[in-house]
């Protein structure tokens, strides 16, 4: 283990030169955290990019219904030698010079650009949401190596007191031992418990290290210590009020907003069928020839394919098709959510219940302990039934600083699976 927990570490020291990460000066709290591990998040940044790109794809599509307007020049060379002559030369120019302003304009596509606009916004919707569900995710991530990292903390403190009443244990029996109370078997079986508690301290430690190490890399920070300012759980609401606020998740609302940008695809993908109509102007500021007096022109274009070996159709059925898909996608993501709020409630009451129960049996396991030792000292009990109680207390104490730790973990879950957004997110 402890071979592992270096290994760790020297990894993350040299990650820690390469990277030049930032160093925190004192303990994080868990907004701390999420901050740090934001500001250097890749799937928070790709799905930004993301939906810089669906704008960038929708400014696009726009471009389809504006203007286009610009400038153009020609110069023409062609043979003239079998040319008609008149009297002053041949009737058709050698090189053929061409220069105007343009202008193109389409009057009609049966709308489809608009169709496809409407649904490229609901997209970057979409995409806009799975930003907001990449950093709930994110947040999910750093709150459960914050927890754990939390439980090793407190299990290292409780170790470290139960080391504490061992030592004691030791020092009280030795001085038994000298008035000839107690026999040398007892000091020997507590400092044998007091040495594995020590191995237990180590593990325990080495746990504490690896999952700091994870943490720091995922902050990209070299963070020593943390501060858990969460307040404990409490009873949650039914499990009706948190289905309903289902709806509400980053995630869902992607799902919906991109099921209703493939129905708008499908209606761009029909108006295919429909003719277009272009206007396109010239204006010429240098012409040669036959045409030099006319200053510009209009050309007014119509489009009306009846047969294009069924292009048309499979781009409608492939619309259709993602159209269905989507719905299919929304369906399973809101199954999926509720599932997961189910889970997350019924295990935040089974923690809760663990809890309340671990609060009387280490009430009860601390009171044992102190009437066994008194009645040690007055001989009723041997040392082993001490040991015993202390172990039972300690262990039990241990347990119920576990749960209340993974009750917070889970209390905050519940409301991000509900589609709650912490205050912390941006």
């Amino acid at each position: 283990m402890q071979k592992n927990v270096f290994f760790i570490s020297l990894l993350f020291s040299s990650f820690v030169r390469a990277e030049n990460v930032q160093v925190a000066t004192g303990p994080l709290t868990l907004d701390a955290c999420y901050r740090l591990a934001l500001e250097r998040s890749e799937s928070v940044g790709l799905s930004e990019e993301d939906v810089r790109r669906g704008e960038a794809q929708y400014a696009q599509l726009r471009s389809g219904i504006l203007p286009s307007v610009g400038f153009r020049a020609t110069e023409k060379f062609q043979d003239t030698a079998g040319s008609p002559s008149s009297a002053n030369g041949t009737l058709v120019r050698g090189d053929q010079v061409e220069a105007s302003f343009y202008g193109k304009q389409t009057i009609f596509a049966g709308f489809r650009e608009f169709a496809a606009m409407k649904g490229q916004k609901e997209e970057i919707a979409a995409r806009q949401e799975t930003v907001s569900r990449s950093k709930i995710l994110l947040y999910e991530d750093v709150a459960g190596l914050f927890f754990t990292i939390a439980d090793r903390d407190q299990e290292m403190e409780s170790l470290q007191n139960l080391i504490r009443l061992s030592t004691d244990r030791v020092q009280e029996l030795k001085k038994r031992l000298a008035i000839g109370r107690s026999r040398e078997s007892e000091i020997l079986s507590t400092e044998s418990q007091a040495a594995n508690l020590e191995s237990r301290w180590e593990s325990a430690r080495g746990f504490r290290e690896a999952a700091l190490a994870v943490l720091n890399t995922l902050l990209r920070a070299q963070v020593t210590a943390i501060m858990d300012d969460q307040p404990d759980a409490v009873a949650p609401a039914s499990i009706d009020r948190y289905l309903e606020r289902v709806a509400q998740r980053p995630d869902v609302r992607s799902a919906e907003s991109r099921r209703l940008s493939r129905a708008q695809f499908v209606k761009s993908a029909r108006r295919i069928y429909l003719p277009t109509l272009d206007l396109t102007g010239n204006y010429y500021v240098k012409r040669v020839g036959a045409n030099e007096p006319i200053d510009w022109d209009a050309l007014f274009s119509l489009n009306a394919p009846f047969y294009t070996g069924g292009q048309t159709q499979s781009l409608v059925r492939l619309a259709e098709s993602d159209e269905r898909t989507a719905a299919l996608q929304l369906s399973q993501v809101r199954r999926d959510a509720e599932g997961e709020v189910r889970e997350r409630h019924r295990n935040l009451l089974s923690l809760l219940s663990q809890m309340e129960k671990l609060k009387r049996s280490a009430d009860l396991a601390e009171r044992n302990y102190t009437v066994q030792r008194n009645e040690y000292r007055l001989g009723l009990v041997n040392n082993l039934d001490v040991l015993a109680a202390l172990n039972t207390w300690q262990d039990t104490q241990l347990a119920l600083d576990t749960v209340r730790l993974a009750a917070k973990n889970v209390s905050i879950r519940l409301e991000l699976a509900a589609g709650s957004i912490p205050e912390v997110l941006p």
